[in-house]
């Protein structure tokens, strides 16, 4: 949870737009559901509609398409969410989003995040940084809706 307090914090301070090449950065364009963009709420808040039919569609996923000032960078992701599967006859709790991707050679890329039934109703807090510089971060709020 500090660790969580501290990114948000930072992000306050540091965020930029990805607008000076000068300057390194990462900049979240968007969200969407597979292909399609999600909506967007008066305060910011992206919403993420669940699938109606749960026992058909237990699991679903959602892309963050991002920027950045370089070409070839990495970038690290970081939630406090998680959620759970069984393998095996044992629960397994793995983060929603996994840990690093590069920007491809245009300063673009992309990120799948994962959610299941049991996350509906949340809040979906993720951040994005810079891998070798951690004060470079952009973060979504994403709302898991029914």
């Amino acid at each position: 949870m500090l660790r969580v307090l501290i990114i948000f914090f930072i992000f306050n301070l540091i965020h930029s737009e990805c607008q000076n090449n000068d300057i390194p950065c990462v900049s979240i364009e968007s969200i969407n559901k597979q292909f399609n963009p999600l909506k967007i709420d008066s305060s910011g808040f992206y919403h993420f509609d669940y699938p109606d039919d749960i026992k058909k569609n237990p699991k679903d996923y959602g892309t963050i398409f991002y920027k950045t000032s370089e070409p070839l960078t990495r970038i690290a992701w970081f939630t406090p969410d998680s959620m759970s599967y069984e393998m095996y006859g044992r629960e397994l709790w793995e983060p929603i989003i996994q840990f690093s991707t590069y920007s491809g050679n245009n300063r673009e890329g992309r990120q799948l995040f994962y959610v299941n039934s049991d996350l509906i109703g949340d809040t979906l807090s993720i951040y994005a940084y810079h891998y070798s510089n951690k004060e470079i971060v952009d973060s979504v709020r994403i709302i898991i809706d029914k």
